[in-house]
């Protein structure tokens, strides 16, 4: 979708507007849809916009919302060499320009930033527009957009008080520890409806693999290579595998023939519903994938990613690993044959799936969305009480 005119014309000044922005990830965009969901069935008759950007996973994921959406052209200048930063800089200009458009027409009363190179140029052009930002950071080493954008930010949330060391001294004060947002969809979903939406017996025993929402070559291959002999072990497995676009034709042709109990996609659009459904998850240690997992209560082996700043993603794995909820496998020793190994270990053993699943239960926060709604509103009475 291109960048559009998104004026919203509802009849009354009094209506509020909130717009929400972040991607290029899952881990930036389901932040920014729990926080959009739950302000929509607070105030249905708000108007609420998602900007994204036009190359992210948002284009496919927001739409299906059926919220508002807009996918801007932008550019980054945070990382780049320092020869590409004259480049990226008039790139950034532009994108600018492009972010202040965006929100001039549609005059939100406050924007809500969770990370990616999107949020960076709409929650900085509605800071230069003296608009009241938000920012929600999922992880607890914060990425390079948050921090610099917490500055001028009237609200920081944070997932744990660890993260408040990687703000900078002048955010702290505007910072709150409150977790991370989960959709509601995961709080509502039913396990025995779901298992049947996927066909899983009574008998069956579901597993969902996802190598993250960009899917990871070495996870892809070790998953790969399980898969092929999984089923054959296993009469009774039924599984889900989601490889991430770039990868799928590729785990495809390494598996050769798909076996029938197996589907391997994409993407799992249906997230809620399969990790509802599923006995074990097998997954990256991304902050977002983490708390709506145990929000579910599903048990897991986790394969944190290396390709991550201060290796935040193992020390998100081993925290759930040390209360029981999960098993973790270094990258760096990750195989077919490992993964099998861990695999096949909690297959054989179906009371320790269940002394996971309720650990991994007990990790979740099924309210960190309502806690930063409700200061949202706060703001949002504050701001418009002092006249904007």
């Amino acid at each position: 979708m291109n960048e559009e005119r998104v004026r919203i014309d509802t009849g009354s000044p009094d209506t509020m507007r909130l717009l929400v922005t972040g991607g290029g990830t899952g881990g930036h965009i389901y932040p920014a849809l729990a926080i959009a969901g739950e302000f929509r069935l607070r105030h249905p008759h708000a108007g609420i916009l998602y900007v994204g950007a036009q190359r992210g996973l948002e284009t496919r994921i927001v739409p299906r919302s059926g919220l508002s959406f807009v996918a801007l052209d932008v550019s980054g200048i945070i990382g780049q060499p320092i020869g590409k930063k004259m480049v990226a800089g008039l790139g950034m200009a532009k994108s600018l320009v492009r972010a202040i458009r965006v929100l001039r027409d549609f005059r939100p009363d406050i924007v809500v930033g969770t990370g990616g190179y999107v949020s960076f140029h709409v929650v900085l052009a509605a800071q230069l527009l003296g608009i009241p930002t938000v920012i929600q950071e999922q992880n607890t080493v914060p990425g390079a957009t948050n921090r610099v954008l917490s500055r001028r930010a009237h609200r920081v949330f944070v997932p744990s008080e660890d993260a408040l060391g990687g703000f900078p001294t002048r955010a702290y004060k505007r910072a709150i520890v409150a977790g991370n947002p989960v959709r509601k969809e995961f709080l509502r979903v039913d396990r025995a409806l779901a298992r049947e939406a996927h066909g899983i017996g009574s008998g069956d025993v579901f597993v969902v693999v996802m190598s993250g929402s960009g899917g990871a070559a070495r996870m892809n291959e070790a998953a790969a290579d399980w898969l092929r002999y999984a089923t054959g072990v296993h009469p009774h497995l039924r599984i889900l595998y989601g490889t991430g676009k770039r990868y799928h034709s590729n785990v495809v042709a390494h598996i050769g023939a798909v076996p029938g109990r197996a589907q391997v996609v994409e993407y799992i659009d249906d997230m809620p519903g399969a990790m509802a459904a599923a006995d074990l998850l097998i997954c990256r240690a991304g902050a977002m994938t983490l708390a709506e997992a145990t929000t579910v209560g599903v048990p897991m082996v986790i394969v944190p990613s290396p390709n991550v700043a201060h290796d935040h993603q193992m020390a998100n794995a081993r925290a759930l690993e040390k209360a029981g909820a999960a098993i973790v496998i270094d990258d760096a020793a990750l195989s077919g044959k490992a993964l099998g190994d861990v695999v096949d270990g909690l297959l054989a053993n179906p009371a320790d799936l269940r002394r996971m699943a309720k650990e991994s239960a007990a990790l979740g926060d099924p309210t960190a969305v309502d806690r930063m709604v409700d200061d949202i509103e706060g703001l949002l009475s504050s701001s418009r009480g002092s006249g904007g």
